[in-house]
């Protein structure tokens, strides 16, 4: 399901995905903008996918400035704030779900 995030910037685009049942929820974060990072990228994509067929709630969205979110890159600041605001519009939409609380993935 579409939805849109509030940042600092703005507006941000992102994609709220679920499983029938969710356990957990987390917000997948795409590749450097920079360099042609979006949520749609394949890495984005499964990792989302990977946490559905776990029984869980994926949200991938956007950083500032890319596809249809507001703003423009930020070296790292405002994009910290864009995940955080991921983060926070995860615990007030789903406030059951449990967060997975640590999972770093990179891909180059």
């Amino acid at each position: 399901m579409q939805v849109d995030l509030v940042s600092s910037a703005g507006r941000l685009e992102a994609l709220l995905e679920e499983s029938p049942d969710p356990r957990f929820a987390a917000v997948v974060c795409h590749p450097h903008p920079l360099f042609g990072g979006t949520m749609h990228t394949h890495a984005a994509y499964r990792i989302a996918r990977a946490v559905r067929e776990r029984g869980g709630t994926a949200l991938r969205f956007n950083f500032r400035g890319v596809g249809r979110s507001s703003g423009r890159y930020d070296g790292g600041e405002g994009e910290a704030d864009d995940a955080r605001a991921a983060l926070a519009f995860l615990a007030a939409e789903r406030p059951g779900l449990a967060p997975v609380e640590a999972l770093e993935e990179g891909i180059s």
